[in-house]
This record gives structure tokens, C-alpha cells and sequence, in this order.
């Protein structure tokens, strides 16, 4: 698969991940793919919703990367704060298997995918991302054409 990205442009990613292990391997994850598709990605890390939503209202990122299991949440939902912060950045949900009806909320939201922490691979993370800004970006053109 081709990257949707132009050549040598970098995918800016904002990934938002509270458990620093599975920041680190998510994060070691899409450098290792990008370095395996001649494309660069540069990601900007965060376990705190409140910093992640300050990051997408100054400077979207091309795709966010969002565990919907974030203690600073609690009661909130995190996908709808992101989303309201800057509904046009492609969003792929990360979460736990028993945690699915949130993720299926957070689709029906306005989220392009979601992925079950356990599941993750390599290859999958980065047709994740790859497939929800490609999906982002279709479903703007047709805004455009229909509005």
C-alpha cells in the first residue's frame, strides 16, 4: 500500500496514551513502519487529555491516535472532547476488548477506526492510520461536493 501522504512529506500523529509501556511501543511501532515505507512520521506524545486537547486546537495534527482508557476522563468522553477540539483530524481509537461498546460509540461519533490495545501489530497500526486519513479526506471532499 502507498502511503497517502505525499513524497517526503511527514505524517504529523498526536498520540495520546496514558500507560508510558504502551506509548513507547505504539510510538517504536509507527517509526518502524514508516522507516519501512520510505515515509517519516513525527509523533508527539502525550498521557494527559488536557494537554492533548490544548496540542489539536493550536496544531492539528494529521491523525490522532486516542485510549479511550484515560484516568483524567473519567466520566467524560474523551473521543466527543477531541472530536469538538478539532473535528477534522482523523481519529484512531485504541481500546480494550471489554471496552468495546466506547469504541463503537466513538465510531458512530465521527472516529475513522478503533483498535483493540491487545491486537495491535505493526502493520495493522499503520494501515489503521493510513486508512483513516485517507477516510477523512474523502468524507470532506464529498462535504465540499454536496454542501
Amino acid at each position: 500500500m502507498t502511503c497517502v501522504h505525499a513524497a517526503g512529506a511527514i505524517m504529523r500523529v498526536l498520540l495520546v496514551e496514558n500507560n508510558y509501556s504502551d506509548a513507547i511501543v505504539i510510538a517504536k511501532m509507527l517509526t518502524e513502519a514508516s522507516l519501512g515505507r520510505g515515509a517519516a512520521v513525527e509523533i508527539t506524545s502525550t498521557d494527559r487529555l488536557s494537554v492533548a486537547l490544548e496540542h489539536l486546537r493550536a496544531l492539528p495534527p494529521d491523525a490522532l491516535i486516542l485510549d479511550l482508557g484515560l484516568p483524567e476522563a473519567c466520566d467524560l468522553d474523551p473521543f466527543a472532547l477531541a472530536h469538538a477540539a478539532a473535528p477534522g483530524v482523523p481519529c484512531v481509537v485504541l481500546s480494550r476488548a471489554e471496552d468495546e461498546p466506547a469504541a463503537a460509540a466513538a465510531l458512530r461519533g465521527g472516529a475513522q477506526t478503533y483498535l483493540f490495545k491487545a491486537e495491535i501489530t505493526t502493520a495493522l497500526l499503520w494501515r489503521s492510520l493510513e486508512h483513516a486519513i485517507e477516510l477523512a479526506r474523502l468524507t470532506e471532499r464529498i462535504l465540499v461536493l454536496t454542501a
